[in-house]
């Protein structure tokens, strides 16, 4: 997979996180204004609290395995210690703009004037943004690192052999 398709990837899967988020809040809302199509629990409190769990658990485990085995699969197609900015690059790319172009129909359709809600509203999401593109950056890379290094015994040792005369 080359740097190109895996930051694509990386886009989706945050446009795809983000979804899972709006169909939460979705869901959330409709629960609070009586809607009757949402499986209860005890009480509203209690169903808002288990939707919200099952929403970041859901992103955490789609997220975290999916952006570190991309960054595995793209380490095959390039030489990973000479391209880890690249990598980066292109895992914060991907994951910040899947980010933005998930949150940004939400924004700009919502209720509130455009004014000071609206400009606060984009500037939480750039900084949320912001923390994805890291996030998604550092798993990107560490999955590359992880498939770069995966079969140390083809290698051979780089480090000179250490003397251990004089020592008890």
């Amino acid at each position: 997979m080359n740097t190109r398709t895996a930051g694509i990837a990386a886009a989706l899967t945050a446009i795809l996180i983000k979804l899972i988020g709006h169909l939460t809040d979705l869901t959330i809302n409709s629960l609070q204004n009586g809607s009757t199509w949402v499986p209860h629990l005890q009480s509203v409190g209690h169903t808002t609290t288990v939707y919200l769990y099952l929403s970041q658990a859901t992103t955490f485990l789609l997220a975290v395995p999916f952006v570190a085995v991309l960054g595995f699969w793209t380490s095959g197609q390039i030489n990973v210690p000479k391209m880890y900015p690249k990598i980066m690059a292109t895992f914060a790319i991907g994951g910040g703009a899947g980010f933005i172009i998930g949150t940004l129909p939400v924004i700009l359709t919502s209720n509130s004037p455009w004014g000071p809600g609206l400009f606060l509203g984009l500037v939480i999401m750039l900084c949320v943004a912001a923390a994805t593109a890291v996030q998604f950056s550092l798993l990107g890379l560490s999955g590359a690192a992880l498939a770069e290094y995966r079969d140390v015994s083809n290698r051979v040792c780089v480090y000179p052999e250490v003397s251990t005369a004089g020592t008890a």
